[in-house]
């Protein structure tokens, strides 16, 4: 407690005199709806939306387009989620390969376009598939390309003392 009081007091001096400066100025929402936001909420919406038909859609899918029982429909809606699981752990330590071997700009900007092509392609061909299997194969790699998008900063981040706050990975 002892801590926390006098960072709060200075918070809440800081948002008042932020709370001043900005009572007088007109708000322009311009800035926030630009092209680049539009992308960004297109990105997310695509990530989200595919998290989404895992969750509720597949497994009523597969089971009234394939004619498959609830335990063999239940298997296969689970495989494509364990595929964005691993994309995670994937993306994470491509980001950190990336980064370390001198190519920072592409270390971001590399696993989300590569993932956003595997994830479109992914779903184009899953949509033609005439099997179950050949279905999940391509949904599941649908989603490890949306999940391969949302890169994080790698299996070791939160363990190593190497990422904790304030240090720098060149040490």
């Amino acid at each position: 407690m002892v801590r926390v009081v006098p960072r709060l007091s200075r918070w809440q001096a800081a948002d008042a005199a932020a709370a001043d400066s900005r009572s007088g100025a007109n708000t322009s929402w311009c800035p926030l709806i630009s092209a680049n936001s539009a992308i960004l909420l297109a990105q997310y919406f695509a990530s989200n939306f595919t998290l989404f038909i895992c969750f509720s859609w597949l497994l009523p899918y597969l089971r009234s387009r394939f004619g498959l029982p609830a335990e063999q429909a239940g298997i296969y809606a689970s495989i494509p989620l364990y595929f964005g699981a691993a994309a995670t752990w994937t993306s994470g330590w491509s980001v950190d390969w990336l980064y370390r071997n001198g190519l920072r700009s592409l270390s971001r900007r590399l696993p989300a376009m590569s993932g956003f092509a595997l994830a479109g392609i992914s779903l184009i061909a899953a949509a033609y598939m005439q099997s179950p299997k050949s279905f999940i194969l391509f949904f599941a790699l649908t989603t490890f390309g949306v999940d391969f998008t949302l890169s994080r900063a790698g299996l070791r981040a939160p363990m190593s003392p190497v990422h904790a706050p304030g240090r720098s990975p060149e040490r």
